[in-house]
């Protein structure tokens, strides 16, 4: 289990990797502002009037977006499924932060029977320069994927490709399937990142290489979509 937590791990250093290369694409790509000039004048003294101070009132900072329930669970898998907390798996929060990224909820699902672990995260966009640099991110196939792959270590991973057919999936998205080889045991490992309005979400299958999933990543990027899309309507 070890190496699988720890390649999950990669996986996360991956999508961050992804995320700050989005930030980079999208602050190259703004226009530098144009300096403007005015004609000059000669200062002249101002008389500034003495006033009686008064009180401001402290702003109320507004309550984050509680995201919590964009995620998966075991009623949403098949049977077989348990979920674990990190810290059963060895890891922590900290594990999930990366400089200029922090997932809001992290989720861990496997079955131990028929071999398949489930893992994702959710985030907040809030900000339009965020939406924006993770739909760079996702729009550009022939860079994502070197990207991704390299942030996990390419020198473990085969046979990438880009996934099709989850165009249903949030509003925009990317997925994409490979091969990875740790201690000597191959797995297949496929990825489906999504954003739909303020929120974004990654979800990640791992299954022996070879064997059929017991629920296929479609399936759980569509399902983890549709909890995302019931989380909005309650931050209307």
């Amino acid at each position: 289990m070890k190496s699988k937590t720890t390649f999950t791990i990669l996986v996360f250093i991956g999508f961050a990797t992804l995320f700050v290369l989005g930030c980079q694409l999208t602050s190259q790509a703004a226009p530098a502002p144009t300096p403007t000039s005015g004609p000059s004048s000669t200062p002249r003294p101002t008389f500034t009037p003495t006033s009686t101070p008064t009180q401001t009132a402290t702003a109320t900072p507004t309550p984050r977006p509680d995201i919590s329930a964009a995620v998966l669970t075991t009623a949403d898998l098949p049977d077989g499924f348990e979920a674990f907390t990190l810290d059963e798996l060895g890891m922590s929060g900290e594990d999930f932060r990366s400089e200029g990224f922090q997932p809001e909820d992290v989720f861990v699902l496997i079955n131990t029977q028929n071999f398949q672990m489930v893992f994702g995260f959710n985030f907040l966009l809030t900000e339009k320069i965020d939406r924006a640099s993770f739909d760079v991110g996702v729009s550009q196939p022939e860079i994502t994927i070197p990207t991704f792959v390299g942030g996990i270590g390419s020198e473990n991973v085969r046979d990438e490709k880009l996934l099709e057919g989850i165009e249903d999936i949030g509003e925009k998205q990317i997925g994409m399937s490979m091969v990875t080889s740790m201690e000597e045991l191959s797995t297949q490992v496929e990825v489906v990142m999504f954003r739909r309005d303020i929120i974004g979400a990654m979800i990640m299958s791992m299954t022996l290489e070879g064997q059929d999933p017991n629920i296929s990543i479609y399936d759980l990027g569509r399902k983890l979509d549709q909890n995302v899309q019931e989380t909005l309507q309650t931050l209307e």
